[in-house]
């Protein structure tokens, strides 16, 4: 149905709104729209690891995958990130906007004008954002097949998710807010608390001991802190940012089962998919409900455990 709302809209002129939750598909569900589609195509998103993961979602369609300075003619879809030095983006005809929720940005605004003559897809599993922007502008038809209730009850994703408070930390209600946000270095400060990291290191011995988690934290630092006490407390552990070496490694290693917890500052939060994870543990705190959607949807494919786990 998704296929069909795209190539439809497309085919009359307009821009779609692919909004899928994560897990479902939706990377794939897109490729098999561009294949459908047959126009010079290209693609943007905002890091590397969306880059390896858009690629591979591509050749899985049986595209042709190109990048940013490869000649239009050479491949089906040119895939790079926004801040890429993008070349011949006039003669593209489908601009696709992952985790397209960040197209209001101005990086993305600008390449969205120098593709001018193209027609968009946007993508997401979370399109609204926290400030007064909107990418309203940018679609005109908003492409929603399935919620994830729906997915839950067909075995697309876990069938329960579970829910667990942990203690709030000391200070924690005394962290400023810059711009509407918790300010990261002041509840970081409170999150590396050894008797925080202790806590959450013996709660995932004594409950948990055999689940592939991720962790995501505010800090460098504190992600640093956390990964180092897991990994010594025997459940094998790798801090991950963006100043990390070798991600799409260690991200291999984790899905290869070699890694028990993801550790991350600002990282995995998404579009990466590592299908074994089932426990999600929420070490920082945010005003942000797309950030903890985007998080929680991290361990919500069937693959890991028929459950999952949020450790708030």
């Amino acid at each position: 149905r998704a296929i069909g709302q795209i190539v439809q809209t497309h085919r009359q002129g307009g821009s779609t709104l692919l909004d899928m939750p994560t897990g479902t598909g939706k990377t794939y569900t897109t490729m098999r729209a561009v294949r459908e589609l047959g126009v010079p195509t290209c693609a943007m998103v905002h890091t590397r690891d969306l880059v390896a993961n858009l690629r591979d979602a591509a050749r899985g369609a049986g595209l042709r995958v190109g990048d940013s300075k490869t000649a239009t003619a050479d491949a089906d879809i040119r895939i790079d990130t926004v801040q890429a030095t993008w070349r011949e983006l006039d003669a593209c005809e489908l601009l696709v906007i992952d985790e397209a929720h960040r197209a209001a940005a101005r990086t993305y605004q600008t390449r969205i004008g120098q593709a001018s003559g193209a027609l968009r897809l946007l993508l997401t599993a979370t399109p609204e954002r926290n400030d007064a922007a909107t990418i309203a502008p940018l679609v005109d038809e908003h492409c929603k097949p399935i919620t994830v209730r729906q997915a839950m009850a067909a075995g697309y994703l876990v069938g329960e998710i579970r829910y667990y408070q942990g203690q709030i930390p000391d200070g924690l209600d005394s962290v400023p807010r810059s711009h509407g946000e918790y300010q990261r270095r002041a509840q970081g400060q409170v999150f590396s608390r050894p008797q925080v990291v202790g806590d959450l290191v013996q709660t995932w011995l004594d409950r948990w001991r055999d689940r592939q988690g991720v962790v995501t934290c505010s800090t460098v630092a504190d992600a640093e802190e956390t990964a180092a006490a897991l990994d010594a407390a025997g459940i094998s552990a790798v801090c991950l940012h963006g100043g990390s070496e070798h991600r799409e490694d260690v991200i291999g290693l984790a899905r290869a089962g070699w890694i028990q917890a993801l550790v991350c500052a600002d990282l995995l939060i998404e579009g990466v998919d590592v299908p074994g994870l089932s426990l999600a543990v929420i070490k920082r705190r945010t005003t942000s409900p797309r950030v903890l959607r985007q998080f929680v949807g991290r361990v919500l494919r069937p693959a890991g455990a028929p459950d999952a786990i949020v450790y708030d």
